[in-house]
């Protein structure tokens, strides 16, 4: 007899395990496709994070040229007014100015 009922208990944690085996593999499968689900999402907001990212920095070089562009006119002004201020310190002092001896009035 104990034979027969360890048989039985055998056959029915086998039955058990064969009847749960349909849901394991449905939880397995559905793990997989949120998986996939989630990469294909998380792929798509960094590719626009990135886009996003790309554009701030193309606005920060931008400014920066601009800027710089300032800077660079800023600069060719003051040499030109340099070279005005120079021009009529030499109007009107002359040959003083040429030499080096003009006077602060």
């Amino acid at each position: 007899m104990a034979l027969a009922d360890t048989s039985t208990k055998v056959r029915i944690w086998l039955l058990l395990l064969l009847t749960s085996l349909p849901a394991v593999g449905l939880s397995i499968y559905t793990a997989l496709e949120e998986r996939a689900e989630t990469r294909e999402r998380v792929h798509k907001e960094l590719a626009a994070f990135a886009r996003l990212a790309a554009a701030n920095q193309q606005t920060v070089l931008e400014e920066a040229q601009r800027t710089l562009d300032l800077l660079a006119a800023e600069v060719a002004m003051e040499k030109r007014s340099h070279k005005l201020a120079r021009r009529a310190v030499l109007e009107n002092h002359g040959g003083e100015a040429r030499a080096g001896v003009v006077l602060h009035r």
